[in-house]
C-alpha cells in the first residue's frame, strides 16, 4: 500500500534555512502535476524536478491550516479543457523556478471533453513546515481559477454595488473619527448603529496643505511672501508685499544705517544729534552732540546789552566733567566778521572750575572778549560771554559741537543733548574763573600780513615722524623724534630717507632704545622694518657668513639669516678704536674689524736699593740654572715669576648699552 505525503527538496530544505537566516521567506508562485511515469513515484528531497510533469501553472490559492499552523496548504484548478492524463505526483516552484518541494497523490484521471466526460480539477497539497512565516506564497489573479466554494464564501462577506446591508446593524468592530491637521476635534466612536457628528475646536492654519485664507477671514490672501519682505493692506484684496526700502519711502522714514534726506530736517525740541565713543567705564566714554537742545538765542531787537549766559545741563552738576563746546556768534555789523569761539575747561563736583581757556578761531583783534567760569543761585553751572556793558546788535548766538567726559560716570548723548540755556543777563552770579583777553588764533589768513612769513614757511625743513616717513623725495625732512636731519638716498641696496647716521656705534644711556637705536647684542631683525640699516651693511661690505660672524663677533658685522631678516653686530664687552696700522702685523686694519686683546712686550725691574731674591722651584733632575747678565739681570732659564691682574687688559672705564644708529 502505497504511502502520500510531500517534502521539502535538498534546494527547499536551503532556501528555508536562508530564509530563518535573513529573515527573507521564500516566495512560492507555481504548482506543478505530473503522472509519475505511470507509477505511484515516493517523493525524495534529492529532485530537482517532478518524473512525469504534465503541467505547470501559477498558484489559485494558500492558505495556513487553522488546525495546525506548521501547515501550509496550495491549492490548483485544473480547467475542463486541460487533461487526458493521470496525477500522481505534486510540485511546488518558487520564484526562481527551483522545485522546492514534492509530492505524491492518489491517482486521478483527469479527462477532456473530447474523451466525453469533463470536470474541473482541484488539487490540493499540505506542506508541513517548521513555519509557514518562511513561505510567502504569491498568486497572480489575472491567471488563476477559483473554485465555487471560494467564491461562495468570499461573496458572504461581501456587498454587490447595488446591495444593501439588510440584516447587519451594527460593526463587528467598533471604529472611531476623528480630525486632525488645520482643523482639531475630538474622536468620536462609531459602531454603525447611529450618525456621528463632529465639533471642530481649533484651526491651525500652519498645518494645512492646500488654500488660502482671505482677508476677510483673518488671512493674508497670499500664498507665499519672500525672505525680508513687509506685507501692507489693500482693502479687502490680498495683501501687497513691499520691501524694506519701500516701507521706509511709503512712510517717509529715515533708515537706521543712513541714507539719502531729500528734504530739510528740523530738530524739534529735544531732539539732538550726537554720538558716544570710548569704553563704556567710569572715566573712559565721552559724549560728542552736535547740536545740543536749548544751546542757542536769536533776536530781532535791534540791541541787546548785557553778558551773554550759556548754561549747561543738569548732567554736569555733580560730576567732575571735562568739557569743551563751540560758540558762534553772529551780529548786524558792518566790516565785522562773525566771531567762533572754542571753550574749554573742568569743572569739579563742587563747581570749581580748572585747565579753562577760551580761543577765538575766526573774528578779528577787536572781537575778544572775557570768558567767565562759574555757577548761579540755582546752582547750574554757567559760562558767560563779554561785559555786563556790551551792546549786541541784533545778536545769534549758537552752541555747537559739545564734548563731554565724566571722570566719576561715562557721558552720554541723552545726557548732555538738552538742558542746554543762552540768553542774555545784566548781573555776573559765582564767578570761580575768568579767561583772559587777546587770545584771538593766528589763522593761515593772516600770514600774507606778516612780511616774509610765506617765504620763511616756504624755505623750512617739513618735520615729520619716523613712523611714517614720506615715500617720495621731498628734499631733507627734520625727523622729530630724533632732532636729525634726514636726507633721501638711492643705492643699489636702498632707496628712501635714511639718516646720514646710519650704522654708527653709538653709547646707549637709556634703559630701552631711543627711536633711532637698536640693540647691538647680535639680535634678528626684519628686513622690511629696517630697510635702511640692512642696505647700510650691504653698501659697506659688512655682511658675513653666520660661521665668520661666530669667528669675528665683536666686530662691526651683519649676518644675511634669510630673505627676511638679518642679524647686527654684537658689540658687547668690546672698547672702540680707530682705523690704523696694526702694531702686531703691520697691516691696515679694516672697518669694523675686531682684534683680541694683548700686553706690550716688557721687563719688571725690582725696586731701587732693593734685592731681587729669585726662589727656584725644585725640578726633576735639580734646580734651573740661573745666571747674572752683563746689565746686572737675573735670568734664568727654567722659572718664572708669580702671576697677578685679572682676566684681560683693560683701562679706567665706563660702561654703556652698546647700539646701532638706525
Amino acid at each position: 500500500m502505497t504511502t502520500f505525503f510531500g517534502i521539502l527538496t535538498k534546494i527547499g530544505e536551503a532556501k528555508e534555512a536562508n530564509a530563518k537566516a535573513l529573515g527573507v521567506p521564500v516566495l512560492i508562485t507555481e504548482m506543478e502535476v505530473g503522472d509519475g511515469g505511470g507509477v505511484s513515484p515516493t517523493p525524495d528531497r534529492e529532485q530537482t524536478a517532478l518524473i512525469g510533469s504534465k503541467r505547470r501553472a501559477q498558484i489559485n490559492r494558500s492558505f495556513v491550516d487553522p488546525s495546525n499552523p506548521s501547515w501550509l496548504v496550495v491549492e490548483q484548478v485544473i480547467p475542463e479543457q486541460v487533461g487526458g492524463w493521470w496525477v500522481r505526483e505534486l510540485g511546488l516552484r518558487d520564484a526562481d523556478g527551483d522545485l522546492v518541494a514534492v509530492a505524491n497523490c492518489p491517482p486521478t484521471y483527469k479527462p477532456l471533453l473530447s474523451e466525453g466526460s469533463g470536470r474541473t480539477q482541484v488539487v490540493r497539497m499540505v506542506l508541513q513546515v517548521s513555519s509557514a512565516k518562511d513561505f510567502t506564497l504569491k498568486i497572480d489573479p489575472a491567471v488563476v481559477l477559483a473554485t465555487r466554494q471560494y467564491v461562495d464564501e468570499g461573496l458572504l462577506k461581501k456587498l454587490d454595488k447595488d446591495g444593501t446591508a439588510v440584516a447587519a446593524t451594527k460593526l463587528e468592530t467598533a471604529r472611531s473619527f476623528s480630525i486632525t491637521g488645520g482643523a482639531t476635534a475630538a474622536a468620536k466612536t462609531f459602531d454603525g448603529t447611529g450618525n456621528v457628528a463632529l465639533t471642530v475646536t481649533a484651526l491651525d492654519v500652519s498645518k494645512a496643505t492646500a488654500g488660502t485664507l482671505p482677508v476677510a477671514r483673518g488671512g493674508t490672501g497670499v500664498a507665499t511672501v519672500a525672505a525680508g519682505a513687509y506685507l501692507v493692506g489693500a482693502g479687502t484684496a490680498a495683501l501687497a508685499t513691499r520691501s524694506a526700502a519701500q516701507v521706509l519711502d511709503d512712510i517717509q522714514a529715515f533708515p537706521k544705517a543712513g541714507g539719502t534726506v531729500n528734504g530739510p530736517v528740523v530738530l524739534g525740541a529735544g531732539a539732538a544729534v550726537g554720538s558716544q565713543y570710548g569704553a563704556n567705564t567710569a572715566a573712559g566714554q565721552t559724549a560728542h552732540v552736535l547740536l545740543p537742545d536749548g544751546g542757542g538765542f536769536s533776536t530781532h531787537t535791534g540791541t541787546i546789552t548785557g553778558a551773554m549766559k550759556i548754561t549747561l545741563p543738569p548732567a554736569a552738576i555733580g560730576a567732575n566733567t571735562m568739557i569743551r563746546l563751540r560758540v558762534d556768534i553772529f551780529e548786524y555789523l558792518t566790516d565785522v566778521p562773525p566771531v567762533t569761539m572754542l571753550i574749554h575747561g573742568y569743572v569739579q563736583s563742587t563747581k570749581a572750575w580748572g585747565r579753562q581757556g577760551a580761543t577765538i578761531i575766526a573774528g578779528t583783534v577787536g572781537s575778544d572778549m572775557a570768558v567767565r567760569f562759574g555757577s548761579d543761585s540755582s546752582g547750574a553751572l554757567c559760562i558767560w560771554l563779554g561785559e555786563l556793558n556790551r551792546a549786541w546788535s541784533y545778536p545769534s548766538v549758537t552752541v555747537s559741537e559739545v564734548t563731554a567726559k565724566y571722570n566719576t560716570a561715562g557721558a552720554t548723548v541723552a545726557g548732555w543733548a538738552t538742558g542746554w540755556k543762552v540768553e542774555p543777563v545784566i548781573a555776573f552770579e559765582t564767578v570761580a574763573q575768568t579767561a583772559t583777553v587777546s587770545n584771538l588764533a593766528f589763522a593761515r589768513s593772516d600770514i600774507p600780513r606778516v612780511t616774509g612769513l610765506q617765504a620763511a614757511l616756504d624755505s623750512r625743513v617739513p618735520v615729520v615722524s619716523i613712523s611714517s616717513l614720506p615715500t617720495t623725495n621731498i628734499g631733507p625732512v627734520l625727523v622729530a623724534e630724533v632732532a636729525e636731519v634726514w636726507i633721501w638716498v638711492s643705492t643699489s641696496f636702498y632707496t628712501g630717507y635714511r639718516s646720514p647716521l646710519c650704522g654708527r656705534p653709538l653709547d646707549g644711556h637709556t634703559v630701552a632704545p631711543l627711536p633711532s637705536e637698536v640693540d647691538a647684542v647680535g639680535g634678528v631683525l626684519q628686513k622690511s622694518a629696517y630697510a635702511a640699516l640692512w642696505g647700510y651693511a650691504q653698501e659697506n661690505g659688512l655682511v658675513l657668513t653666520q660661521a665668520n660672524w661666530e669667528a669675528r663677533r665683536g666686530g662691526h658685522y651683519f649676518v644675511n639669516i634669510d630673505a627676511n631678516t638679518f642679524r647686527v653686530p654684537d658689540l658687547r664687552d668690546m672698547f672702540r678704536r680707530f682705523t690704523g696700522t696694526d702694531a702686531d702685523t703691520a697691516n691696515a686694519r679694516a672697518v669694523g674689524s675686531r682684534q683680541g686683546d694683548a700686553n706690550k712686550a716688557h721687563f719688571h725691574l725690582p725696586s731701587s736699593g732693593g734685592n731681587f731674591v729669585v726662589n727656584m722651584i725644585p725640578s726633576v733632575g735639580g734646580y734651573a740654572n740661573i745666571a747674572v747678565d752683563p746689565q746686572g739681570w737675573v735670568q734664568s732659564n727654567g722659572g718664572s715669576t708669580a702671576t697677578s691682574g685679572g682676566p684681560e687688559s683693560r683701562p679706567i672705564n665706563v660702561a654703556y648699552h652698546p647700539r646701532i644708529h638706525v
